[in-house]
């Protein structure tokens, strides 16, 4: 047994202290030791001990706690590198989130502006603006569980009861009613910074309350995954595991709106993480970032993790101004940035009361929401068949056609309503359900270029008929491409 087997090592709760500690993961070959036990033998120098602070069973990862140094000892290193036992190891990395602070003068100016005329927002409510059976994982600085406007939609756990002290659903964590913070180890993901609250209130404010604003999906169920501080700051280690709750909870969506800058490909252990998320067909939104430069996915430079992960249930989310212009802050590449959403002065709730927010932190739940909002449209769905969707019915921005896949910016009445004649057609019998996965997504895009046909001249019809096809055959070969990269470990 695992547990037997962590006795040598000093059992530490993972602990808030500044990050003072330097701690790596580990993650160990498959059939050998099953824990750093290997490690017995080796000793540091006399500043510094190490010890076992945290297990990722899903990924079987090992979190290593370094005391007395700031840096990863050399010792540790060579031991790690040589070691047989070992698969691969990394340093357990900060993640930070998205947020981009801006004259709160500058924001006022267009955030009082309607964004919704260009992203369809209000006509989308007029189809649907409620995903009652559609679960979305916030995994962020957690979450302010008294705002009004949020706590009706927030998860509950059916297998736990608040309060007792109890583990009833026996999944190790104790009261986790409403989620978990894994920053401070404890049952209540409260937001004590603001951050996850705002990006919340842009996915899942509850509408037509009386309250402040609306979100994009008005009835829906945010689960609260604290995985940042209060200063916005985290660890790799926090995300993977709350991935791995996240995915035994059976969610249909995890927003992420942070990440980390690298130019080695990223974490292999994150990676692998969120393809656990992918298996259990789980869409991942994620943030581009905030640095305004190019992600190269090839590894040429600096790119923004997870949103650069080559797997295809990542939707990665630029931000875009008032001017409808990709915003001078937003990270982009036509390969690992999918498509863009408003991300600049957007009104938004914060921690008992309401704010404005920006960065492509913003981004990123305008399509989780609208995500939602299209799984419970058509249910049968992949995450496939969504994510191609939404890439498909973008507003073409030319600003945007080299830095982003699809080439243009979230359009939520495109989406939804094109979606809309599937779900009719599907029920009337006119889809063919048993096609390949992947074209049915694109299958259900001709029935909406066919519906623009009833109301359009043939000319002007057939023109947007050949360029929605041709767009998806763009949007297929990337997303082919993110799967050929990943399968032939192309450096990601």
């Amino acid at each position: 047994m695992k547990s037997k087997v962590f006795l040598i090592f000093i059992f530490l709760l993972i602990s808030q202290k500044a990050w003072g500690e330097t701690r790596v993961l580990i993650r160990m070959q498959e059939g050998g030791e099953s824990s750093p036990s290997v490690l017995q033998g080796l000793s540091l120098n006399e500043n510094s001990s190490f010890s076992q602070s945290n297990y990722l069973p899903a990924t079987d990862v090992h979190v290593l706690e370094i005391e007395g140094s700031d840096d990863i000892p050399q010792e540790l290193e060579n031991f790690l590198n040589n070691s047989p036992e070992v698969l691969y190891w990394e340093e357990d990395k900060e993640i930070v989130s998205h947020y981009y602070p801006n004259d709160p003068y500058y924001e006022r100016q267009w955030a009082g502006q309607d964004i919704e005329d260009f992203i369809g927002i209000e006509s989308t409510w007029g189809l649907i603006r409620s995903a009652p059976d559609v679960s979305i994982a916030l995994l962020d600085s957690g979450c302010d569980l008294n705002h009004p406007d949020l706590a009706p939609n927030l998860w509950t756990n059916p297998g736990e009861i608040a309060s007792n002290q109890q583990d009833e659903d026996h999944n190790g964590y104790i009261d986790d009613y409403y989620g978990y913070d894994f920053v401070n180890r404890d049952s209540t993901p409260q937001d004590d910074n603001g951050h996850g609250t705002m990006v919340f209130g842009i996915m899942a404010a509850q509408g037509d309350n009386g309250q402040g604003i609306a979100g994009v999906v008005w009835d829906t169920n945010v689960l609260c995954l604290k995985v940042l501080n209060e200063n916005e700051v985290g660890r790799l280690s926090f995300a993977i595991e709350a991935i791995e709750y996240a995915v035994n909870a059976g969610v249909d969506i995890i927003n992420t709106s942070w990440g980390f800058a690298d130019d080695q490909g990223g974490s292999p252990i994150l990676e692998e993480a969120i393809t656990l998320a992918q298996e259990a067909g789980i869409i991942f939104v994620a943030s581009a970032g905030n640095n305004g430069t190019n992600n190269d996915p090839m590894g040429q430079g600096l790119a923004n993790y997870p949103s650069s992960y080559q797997l295809d249930n990542i939707i990665a989310v630029a931000a875009t101004d008032s001017h409808d212009t990709l915003a001078d802050f937003s990270n982009y590449n036509e390969l690992s940035v999918d498509l863009a959403a408003p991300g600049v002065g957007i009104l938004t709730t914060a921690p008992g009361g309401y704010t404005y927010f920006t960065g492509t932190s913003a981004s990123a739940p305008f399509v989780s929401g609208v995500a939602a909002l299209l799984l419970s449209m058509n249910p049968q769905w992949g995450y496939q068949e969504v994510i191609e969707h939404l890439l498909v019915h973008t507003d073409y921005l030319p600003e945007l056609e080299d830095k982003t896949l699809s080439q243009g910016r979230l359009n939520l009445y495109k989406a939804t309503s094109t979606a809309q004649q599937a779900a009719n057609d599907s029920l009337e019998g006119g889809s063919d359900s048993d096609g390949d996965q992947e074209l049915v997504g694109f299958n259900s895009q001709v029935a909406g270029c066919q519906l623009q046909s009833q109301t359009q001249g043939q000319a002007s019809t057939s023109y947007r008929c050949f360029y929605l096809m041709g767009l998806m055959l763009y949007i297929a070969q990337g997303l082919a491409f993110k799967r050929i990269a990943k399968e032939k470990n192309w450096g990601f």
